[in-house]
């Protein structure tokens, strides 16, 4: 009886010490999530009406405002453009600070990308003070961008983004990483949109440099500010 009692008192005592050691376990990983903060993205969003992508809006002749007609490309409907910054929470010595990688944008359309049809999200940036745009025609993922100097005798540069656009049903995503800043010429730290705003193309031929945009489907209105994500 002795023997069985002592095993009966050793289990009994293996088991409490497994039980604390776990539950010491499972509050140090709770303390360690609760003290890590939530990344502060920053944030801009952009819509438009839906149902005027008829070639009529932002044609440069005549400010007529988004204007819905039976003539509609669904496609290349534009109803809302999101930016968002991307990053983590980083240890700094006793506490954590953010660390900015890049940003998305996502673009939400009435329905999937259309064919032969470009898109584009606009504006100017810090060291691009020409045109830093990123363009996505259904294929290519790209960021096209110059100087002033350069935008004004057509020289401007076109570049591969590092990770290819993300299309999910009428939605798509552009992902902007370091990589991509430098490949432009700008810093991340220092990386500003100025006036963002977007618009959608009709396109005619495909060979790069050789194809033409005659016609413009819609646009969304530029936002009279900046888009900082870092």
């Amino acid at each position: 009886m002795k023997k069985g009692l002592v095993q009966v008192l050793s289990a009994t005592v293996i088991a409490a010490v497994a039980t604390s050691t776990s539950g010491a376990y499972a509050a140090q990983n709770n303390q360690a999530n609760a003290a890590v903060p939530v990344y502060p993205a920053r944030t801009l969003t952009l819509t438009d009406q839906k149902g005027d992508a008829n070639g009529l809006n932002g044609q440069s002749l005549h400010d007529i405002g988004s204007y819905p007609t039976p003539v509609q490309n669904d496609g290349a409907d534009l109803l809302k453009v999101e930016y968002v910054s991307t990053g983590s929470m980083v240890k700094n010595g006793k506490r954590h600070v953010p660390l900015c990688t890049g940003f998305t944008a996502k673009v939400t359309l009435a329905a999937p990308p259309a064919a032969n049809t470009f898109y584009r999200l606009i504006g100017t940036a810090a060291e691009n003070d020409g045109q830093w745009w990123l363009q996505y025609d259904g294929t290519r993922s790209t960021l096209r961008y110059s100087t002033i100097e350069e935008a004004s005798v057509n020289d401007v540069h076109l570049v591969d983004l590092i990770r290819p656009v993300k299309v999910v049903g009428s939605t798509f995503t552009f992902t902007v990483t370091d990589g991509d800043m430098k490949a432009s010429g700008e810093q991340l730290a220092r990386f500003r949109i100025n006036t963002p705003r977007a618009h959608s193309r009709a396109r005619i031929g495909t060979a790069p440099g050789s194809y033409l945009t005659p016609v413009q489907w819609d646009e969304v209105k530029p936002h009279q500010g900046v888009f900082k994500p870092c």
